[in-house]
């Protein structure tokens, strides 16, 4: 990895990580809202939730800067990114509102509804950005959707086990 790119990483990666902190710092705890709902029975440890939530920003934010800083030019190309990286942003957002629905404002149901949104918005980055960048960076939002399947799964295991 060149020095410039590692540069540019760090820097998207950070910018990530701090606007996860402020979603987090915003809503508090999300213990309550776990403990409420007697969630810990169901659940991985927080501290892995937790761990794996910053890790997937991080993630999120180092790649995003990387195809910006990497993207490819011409017309079809550039609707294409632009396509998918605005359906980024907009999962990404409907992942931070689920956040402050879910631990901020204990409303399971509402925030049970953004997840899907969050789901289909990042598989429709990835479809686009295969058709504008490189097919490794394309798989970026995929691994994304993994990550919001696996917090719609859990989700639903603390709304059935309520």
């Amino acid at each position: 990895m060149r020095e410039s790119t590692r540069t540019v990483a760090l820097i998207g990666g950070a910018t990530g990580v701090v606007l996860a902190l402020l979603v987090s710092f915003s809503v508090g705890s999300p213990w309550t809202t776990l403990h409420r709902v007697d969630a810990p029975s169901v659940l991985p440890p927080i501290w892995f939730l937790s761990l794996s939530w910053f890790g997937w920003f991080f993630a999120l934010g180092a790649a995003g800067a990387c195809l910006l800083a990497s993207r490819r030019r011409g017309a079809v190309a550039d609707a294409a990114f632009w396509r998918g990286m605005t359906c980024l942003v907009l999962a990404v957002a409907f992942s931070f509102v689920w956040y402050i629905l879910f631990f901020g404002k204990g409303s399971l149901f509402f925030s049970w509804l953004c997840l899907p949104l969050a789901l289909a918005f990042s598989l429709l980055a990835g479809v686009f950005w295969w058709q504008s960048v490189s097919k490794g960076e394309a798989l970026i939002p995929f691994g994304y959707a993994l990550w919001l399947l696996c917090l719609f799964f859990l989700q639903m295991a603390v709304l059935l086990h309520m």
